[in-house]
Parts: C-alpha cells; sequence; structure tokens
C-alpha cells in the first residue's frame, strides 16, 4: 500500500539513514536534511495523555530504562519491522521480518530483540515508584475499568464494524492492579499494571507507563507506552460495549438463522405428520415473507461481515478492482435492511391482532427487535450506502 508501504530497501542503508539522523541529517559529506529541520524532527512533540511518550514530526518518542529514543515501526502482511534512534547515546537498531510467522511469532522476535539490546547495551535505574495507597488505587482502577475504542481505526466508513466488534478491554485484579490483554508485553504474557501516581500506572516487569484523562470524575481516555505516541483508548458508547453490541449482532443473527431454519424444519414435520399448513389469508402472507425477510437480511448482513474480514486478512482485495463488489454487497445491504424490518414489523403487528398462540406472538415480537437491531448497527456501523468509500 503506497506510500509507506511500498518501501524497500537494504538494511545497509537503513543503517546509513540511521547514522544520518544521529548526526542530524549529515552522512559523511552529504546532508540529507538541514541541521535545524533535524534538530526540529526530533524535538518537536505532540502530547498524548499525561505524562506518556509524544508524536514526533516523522517519528514517535518511546523510553526504555530512562533512555529517550525517536522510533517508527511498521506492519504489513509481508513485513514487520522496527527502527529505534536513541539520540542521547548515538545508538540506532532496526529490526525487520518478512512474515509474520507462526502465531505473530514475528512481533514478538521484533519487540524481544529491541528489550533485549537495551536490557544488555543501554541499562537504566532500578525502578523506585512507590505507587499510591491501596484504597485510592483500587478507586481509580474501577474508573478506568471498561470497554474502549482504539483511536486509530475506520470511524465513519462500513470498516467500524472491525473495530466495534474488537473492543479493548480494561480490567482489575484483586490486589487493585489493572489488565488489558491487548497490551501484552513480548513475551506474549499479559502486563499487569500498578499504580504509580494518580491515574498513572506502570508495567511491573518493565518502565512502561500507562496513563488516563479524567473529566469531571470519569475517565474519558487512556494509552500505554509504547503505543501512546500513536494511539490512544476513547470510552465506548453504551451500545458499543461488547455486552451490548455482540448480543444485538450475533443474538440478532441466531434470531434470523432459527427463523429461516424453522421454514423448511416446520414443513418437513407436516409432511411426515399429514398435517395442513395452518395459516391462511393475511396471516399467511404475513408469514412467508417474514421468513423470505429474515432469510434476505441474514445473507445480506452475513455477506457484509464476511467481505469486511475478507478484506482484513487479504489487502489485496482493498485495491480498486474489487470496488465493484463492495459496492454490490454495500447497496444489497442498504435496500434489504429497511425493508426486512419493516416486513418484520408487519409480521408483529399481524400476528399480535391475531388468534395465534403466545410462542408465535411472542416470536414474532423478538424477530421485529432483531431486525430493528441489524438496521441500527447497519446505520451506526456505516454498513449502508452506495459507495467504496473506505
Amino acid at each position: 500500500l503506497a506510500p509507506a508501504g511500498s518501501l524497500a530497501s537494504t538494511g545497509a542503508d537503513m543503517g546509513n539513514f540511521m547514522i544520518a539522523h544521529l548526526q542530524n541529517g549529515a552522512f559523511g559529506d552529504q546532508r540529507i536534511l538541514r541541521d535545524e529541520t533535524a534538530r526540529e524532527m526530533h524535538g518537536t512533540g505532540q502530547t498524548s495523555v499525561g505524562p506518556l511518550n509524544k508524536m514526533m514530526l516523522g517519528f514517535y518518542e518511546t523510553t526504555a530504562n530512562g533512555h529517550r529514543a525517536i522510533a517508527h515501526g511498521g506492519d504489513t502482511q509481508w513485513f514487520h519491522s522496527d527502527l529505534q534512534l536513541f539520540l542521547d547515546d548515538n545508538i540506532g537498531i532496526y529490526v525487520s521480518t518478512n512474515s509474520s510467522g507462526k502465531d505473530g511469532s514475528a512481533r514478538l522476535i521484533r519487540d524481544g530483540l529491541v528489550t533485549g539490546f537495551v536490557n544488555r547495551y543501554l541499562p537504566g535505574p532500578p525502578n523506585e515508584a512507590k505507587g499510591i495507597d491501596a484504597a485510592t488505587a483500587k478507586q481509580h482502577a474501577q474508573l478506568l475499568a471498561g470497554s474502549y475504542n482504539s483511536s486509530r481505526r475506520a470511524d465513519s466508513n462500513f470498516m467500524n464494524l472491525v473495530y466495534t466488534i474488537g473492543q479493548t478491554k480494561v480490567s482489575v485484579n484483586e490486589d487493585g492492579t489493572i489488565r488489558v490483554p491487548m497490551l501484552a508485553g513480548y513475551s506474549g504474557a499479559p502486563k499487569k499494571w500498578r499504580e504509580i501516581a494518580p491515574f498513572v500506572w506502570q508495567d511491573t516487569n518493565s518502565g512502561d507507563r500507562l496513563a488516563a484523562d479524567v473529566v469531571d470524575g470519569h475517565v474519558t481516555r487512556f494509552s500505554a507506552e509504547p503505543i501512546a505516541s500513536i494511539m490512544v483508548f476513547q470510552r465506548a458508547a453504551w451500545w458499543q460495549t461488547p455486552a451490548v453490541f455482540m448480543t444485538l449482532l450475533f443474538g440478532s443473527l441466531a434470531v434470523l438463522l432459527l427463523t429461516v431454519l424453522a421454514w423448511p424444519v416446520s414443513a418437513l414435520v407436516r409432511r411426515h405428520y399429514g398435517v395442513r399448513y395452518p395459516l391462511s389469508g393475511p396471516d399467511a402472507r404475513a408469514h412467508r415473507w417474514s421468513r423470505i425477510a429474515s432469510l434476505a437480511v441474514l445473507v445480506s448482513v452475513g455477506g457484509m461481515i464476511a467481505m469486511i474480514f475478507a478484506m482484513m486478512s487479504d489487502l489485496a482485495m482493498m485495491s480498486p478492482s474489487k470496488d465493484g463488489m463492495v459496492i454490490a454487497v454495500r447497496i444489497l445491504t442498504t435496500l434489504i435492511l429497511p425493508i426486512g424490518a419493516a416486513i418484520a414489523l408487519w409480521n408483529a403487528w399481524t400476528v399480535l391482532r391475531s388468534k395465534r398462540s403466545w410462542w408465535a406472538k411472542l416470536w414474532s415480537i423478538v424477530l421485529a427487535a432483531a431486525s430493528l437491531a441489524l438496521l441500527f448497527i447497519g446505520i451506526a456501523c456505516h454498513l449502508v450506502g452506495f459507495n467504496a468509500d473506505y
């Protein structure tokens, strides 16, 4: 993906690039940047959350063992790289792998190599943070606990669905420390964060810090090192929390699936026992159309989800050549979701006015609620639309 993902370089050239930056733009008798430009790139920072590392111009700030560095990493399907420049120590390290490896091992190897290098060659003083009292730590941890959206996400297009499903969760341990499964260490083991100052936590096994912004007594966002400079986590809306969103999405799909499956199953049962179809007139029409609508909504939403996850797993599907497919699937979803919801509401109104069983009336309400929930998700997650912009 141009421009960054299409850059190819050798390790030797990356070494020369790092030397030039360590020398404020000079390499041998050549210069790629003016001295003042390099210093501005290395020293201008955009504040993130609390005291955490900043975003720089072309780099982001990192800290290891008390040694400040500017860095940049990158990942695609085909490479996983990281560059760290310790300006004050005149040291740089660059590592790149050509695949993700088994179970994503490339990231663990990359992070582990950099961490091992820093611990070996740039040791720092032991951390002597005293923390705060246990009662306050537990109170602050409870304020932080909950579900969050990454700021590094698609928000106004249909790819939003992926990030809404993949919420970041913060939970509290019994001892008042917190855990964030997404923020695992380079070994893959979950980090354990202990509060060392008001709304500032530190990993018990490293110097990495986590901090939160508090507004009117409520935590609105947080971030953690080493990703604080490029990403913050914003408190999710109530409907985006996994308990609500996952229930709405997969619960509604399950209701539609059961409705569709019950259609041929009931027909086979009636045929086996020689029982006639019991409905006629408006009841029969509502029954049939609600099943047809359920199948259409199920296929359209399922197709949309399948397309999005296929695109996330294969970046080649994000090329302009696939725009026709994207537009077709979105148009199908845009037309079917409101029509399906309208038919489900009409079916519920018809069943509730009839003399059918309480079970049929209850299920008609459940089906209408499921169809409306999927329509809401389609609108809120931008599945509906008529273009291929994402």
